[in-house]
C-alpha cells in the first residue's frame, strides 16, 4: 500500500530529487535508512550507551578523542580478548586491525 503526501523541501534538496528517476523510491529508501539509524540509536540508549552525534564533524571529533585514549596496552588487551572470543588467532586479529587502521 502507498500513501500520497506533500512535503516542503529546501531548494537544493528539491533540485537533487528532481534529478532522480524515481523520486518516491529515492525518498522511501532515505527515510528507511534514517528510521534504521533512529532505531539503532534508541536501542543503544536503552542499554546506557551515550548518544552518537548526528553530524560528521562531531562524530569525527568524538572518534579522535576516543582513539587518543587508547593506550598500546589497552589495544593489545582488546586484541587478545577479540582473538579469544572470536576463535581467530592473535596474529589474524592483529593483521585485520592493522589492515583496517585500528
Amino acid at each position: 500500500m502507498t500513501v500520497k503526501i506533500s512535503v516542503s523541501l529546501p531548494d537544493d534538496v528539491a533540485a537533487h530529487l528532481a534529478e532522480q528517476e524515481n523520486s518516491s523510491a529515492y525518498i522511501a529508501e532515505a527515510v528507511r535508512q534514517r528510521a534504521s539509524r533512529d532505531r539503532t540509536r534508541a536501542a543503544l540508549a536503552a542499554v546506557g550507551c551515550p548518544p552518537v552525534p548526528a553530524d560528521q564533524a562531531a562524530s569525527a571529533e568524538r572518534v579522535r578523542r576516543i582513539a587518543e585514549a587508547v593506550t598500546p596496552q589497552l589495544r593489545d588487551t582488546a586484541m587478545v580478548n577479540v582473538a579469544r572470543h572470536s576463535g581467530r588467532t592473535l596474529d589474524e586479529v592483529r593483521r585485520h586491525v592493522d589492515r583496517v587502521g585500528g
